[in-house]
């Protein structure tokens, strides 16, 4: 999957010009913890509120400032809004809720007081605009953008980034507008009060009207010469004129709410999801003229969604010879008939679990699915896909049960080692796994960030601390149950470690041990979260809600033995914040990253020696149950099988001319992963010239046709 560039730097055949540029070009990047690429799943997990298809493409837009965009309805890829958009638990007041189309602009309206706009249908710029309520809807006629907002407030703008309030329905909400044979149409309602109608030939001056219906409206459309409005208690209107409406028949319980609906191809589609005495319980009506409606019909398959749950639709559209449906969990189907839907949202099988630990080996990304007969496995951690644990038995009934992993996982001698309830599961490729039953590991100690389970010095060791040299015959070790576990400097480094504790979390002390097998422990410490090793010193952060203590403060021991008490080191979560909490810390590429929240916000947190932190605002989603660094890039994992890469820049390594004229350069990054090569000789204008395969981190490309340039300038692009 191609993302937006992440260039490295900058080398040139000239020696004097290249070391200017490449201070300059470095000085004004960008750091790298602040981009984080979602990799699993795709495009999104975040439910789906609104979809077009406008100017040849599709436009779903959804929680989470979430817009995605397809050519023809079958790939989707993840837009660039700038924002948050990778969460996934349901937030009305950052939502995309609507995406409209006029005088070159894309324009989306949404629910936290502000439009954003787009030329290219890709990267899109947020523009608050300073009313209250949330904007539920916006379209274009007439020249103009009209939205409508929760306020009863009704804009018109000439550009969607400049809007004028021009109307109110005070005491209602406005949930759609539409523009049709010119005239504007806004739709919405309240409880009680029932539904509303406002309407206006200019977008300057509206009437409104007042509907003798019960129920507030959702959605409004104009096709087929007709204006539709769906709304609540299963309502149907409709109208020819936008002023005289027509109850219709739905044919279905009115304790449905009918939130959008949409047109192609001579049919509306109203969508709906949770029916209590309709079947299909998730499914839609069809018509083709607006008046008269299908019985329910059905999507077909039972399609899952990222929470496990059946599809439950949103909205649907049609273009490009399909109808395209959308909904909870980033779920899209699509239909050339309405009848065969087909998903075009990548969920591999239990993707809707937490992930609670990855690892990599042998050239294969692991990830634990927690309480699931599943792993993620990926080859280049860009594709992933399931498989599944072993059978572990059957029932009286025939139904076969599986030994499922509970989060930690290590790799070495060969072997990925993952944890679960009294069980070690083993695989040397990631693919076929095997239960070693009867081993004494707690399921309840997965550790902070799945770090319970290490492979050093030639043997396993997990939180439970029981030992291993090849991972399947084990010894357990009478010790402290730990939450965290480092090795450095010939000296094992455990935390947590109350052995009388039976929930979570538990923590006051860190262990010690030389060898494994024989550990001291050290009482009177904080709740720690985390401890790693890194540039020849321990270093351990404390904090967790609901336990007391303070949080955020930094530990650090040169030997593993002699711990401070926590002191002047701080993590520092802004002024006036409150509820702060750290998730844990790692160490990598050559530095420490540890991650919490507070009140205000989400952040990371990294440093080179544990003593001069730097802060990170997280705009990637919740925060990750764990970060580990994994083949050259740190990996972010978590909720809803969430998997991201902070995207590790390619570094070109040197430039060899030849006496041909060619020129050879290496390129260094993340081992598997194919970096584009491009030159310039402004630094302005790129040319693409190929892509090389890294092996072992590296890779070699030849530009023969450095021969007919006198300088060039050459840069990689990372995947």
């Amino acid at each position: 999957m191609k993302h937006t560039n992440y260039p490295s730097q900058i080398r040139s055949l000239t020696g004097t010009a290249l070391t200017l540029v490449l201070l300059t070009l470095r000085a004004a990047g960008a750091d790298p913890l602040d981009t984080w690429i979602l990799r699993n799943p795709l495009p999104t997990p975040n439910n789906l509120q609104c979809v077009a298809y406008l100017n040849g493409r599709f436009l779903a837009g959804g929680d989470y400032d979430t817009i995605v965009s397809s050519p023809d309805g079958i790939h989707w890829s993840l837009c660039n809004t700038g924002t948050n958009s990778t969460q996934g638990t349901y937030n009305p007041y950052t939502s995309v809720k609507s995406i409209t189309y006029g005088n070159g602009v894309f324009v989306a309206a949404h629910a936290d007081l502000d439009f954003f706009t787009s030329s290219d249908a890709t990267n899109w710029i947020r523009h608050p605009v300073g009313y209250t309520g949330e904007f539920f809807a916006a379209c274009f006629g007439g020249g103009q953008f009209v939205g409508c907002s929760g306020s009863g407030a009704i804009l018109s703008s000439p550009d969607g980034t400049n809007w004028t309030q021009r109307a109110s329905a005070a005491g209602f909400e406005l949930i759609g507008v539409v523009f049709g044979n010119g005239k504007y149409v806004a739709v919405g309602g309240a409880f009680p009060g029932g539904g509303v109608s406002m309407t206006s030939t200019n977008g300057i001056n509206w009437q409104k009207l007042g509907l003798a219906i019960a129920d507030p409206l959702f959605d409004v459309i104009y096709a087929n010469g007709m204006f539709v409005a769906v709304g609540e208690g299963a309502t149907i209107l409709t109208s020819p004129d936008g002023n005289t409406w027509y109850p219709r028949a739905s044919g279905v319980e009115n304790t449905l709410g009918f939130g959008s609906v949409g047109y192609w191809n001579g049919q509306f589609i109203i969508p709906y999801g949770n029916g209590e005495y309709v079947v299909p319980k998730n499914g839609f009506l069809s018509s083709p003229d607006g008046i008269h409606w299908s019985t329910p019909r059905s999507f077909g398959q039972n399609f899952e969604n990222s929470y496990g749950a059946t599809f439950n639709p949103h909205a649907v559209t049609g273009g490009n010879g399909l109808f395209v449906a959308v909904g909870d969990g980033g779920t899209i189907l699509t239909s050339p008939d309405l009848t065969t839907w087909t998903n075009r949202t990548f969920w591999p099988s239990g993707g809707y679990s937490h992930l609670g630990g990855l690892a990599y080996g042998s050239g294969v990304y692991v990830g634990v699915l927690e309480s699931t007969p599943y792993f993620l496995v990926s080859g280049d951690g860009l594709r992933w896909e399931s498989v599944p644990v072993p059978v572990e038995g059957t029932t009286s009934d025939g139904t076969q049960y599986y030994s499922s992993a509970s989060g930690p996982i290590a790799y070495g001698n060969g072997l990925f080692v993952a944890g679960g309830p009294n069980r070690i599961t083993t695989s040397p490729d990631g693919i076929s796994w095997t239960s070693r039953l009867g081993v004494p590991y707690n399921q309840n100690w997965g550790g902070a960030g799945g770090s319970c389970i290490i492979y050093v010095d030639g043997f396993f060791v997990t939180g439970d601390v029981d030992l291993s040299q090849d991972g399947i015959n084990w010894t357990h070790v009478s010790s402290p149950i730990l939450t965290g576990l480092a090795h450095g400097n010939g000296q094992f480094v455990g935390v947590g470690g109350d052995p009388n504790c039976t929930g979570w979390p538990c923590g006051s002390s860190i262990s010690t041990s030389p060898d494994g097998t024989n550990w001291t422990r050290l009482d009177g410490f904080p709740f720690i979260a985390g401890v790693a090793y890194g540039n020849g010193q321990f270093v351990a952060v404390t904090g967790n809600p609901g336990v007391p203590g303070p949080a955020g403060y930094i530990l650090i021991s040169s030997d593993g033995i002699s711990w401070p008490l926590p002191g002047g080191i701080k993590l520092d979560f802004g002024t006036g914040n409150t509820q702060e909490s750290v998730g844990g810390i790692t160490f990598g590429d050559g530095g420490f990253l540890a991650w919490g929240g507070a009140n205000s916000g989400q952040y990371l947190f990294s440093s080179a020696d544990g003593v001069t932190w730097t802060r990170h605002q997280w705009t990637a989603g919740p925060l990750p149950n764990g970060i580990t660094y994994l083949n050259g890039s740190f990996w972010a994992y978590g909720n809803s099988s969430r998997i991201l890469e902070c995207r590790t820049v390619p570094l070109l390594a040197g430039i060899q001319p030849l006496l041909s004229g060619a020129s050879q350069l290496a390129v260094r990054g993340v081992n598997g992963r194919i970096n584009s090569v491009e030159t310039s000789t402004d630094l302005t204008h790129w040319a693409p010239l190929g892509n090389v395969t890294l092996t072992n981190g590296i890779g070699q490309f030849m530009d023969l046709s450095a021969t007919n340039s006198s300088r060039r300038f050459y840069r990689a692009v990372a995947e």
